[in-house]
């Protein structure tokens, strides 16, 4: 399979990726960006050619979902208590807010 991802890039959409398990992330890191077989990166990770090739299919539609033009992930720590709302918010909104903010300066 040819790489998809530079490594740059990876590391820049990794962040999106935080909840999911590490050894899936690496796996499909193995895929996207060293450009791997998924045959190749399942005999290394001792699982089925099936089963690497569906982790890669989700990762490569969280990252299309969650990707937009124009906008890099950040990673920003907040109290636990405001993750929940945080998370409730409508994307479009938190866009907007942080468009205003940067514009304010």
């Amino acid at each position: 399979m040819s790489q998809i991802y530079t490594a740059e890039q990876w590391d820049k959409l990794e962040p999106v990726l935080r909840r999911l398990a590490h050894g899936s992330v690496l796996m499909a890191r193995e895929v996207l960006v060293e450009g791997l077989r998924p045959a190749e990166v399942a005999r290394r990770h001792e699982m089925s050619r099936q089963s690497v090739s569906q982790i890669v299919s989700r990762i490569r539609k969280i990252l299309k979902d969650e990707g937009r033009p124009g906008l890099v992930p950040v990673v920003l720590w907040i109290p636990q208590e405001l993750e929940n709302q945080l998370e409730s918010l409508d994307q479009d909104y938190v866009v907007m807010a942080i468009r205003k903010l940067i514009a304010e300066g």
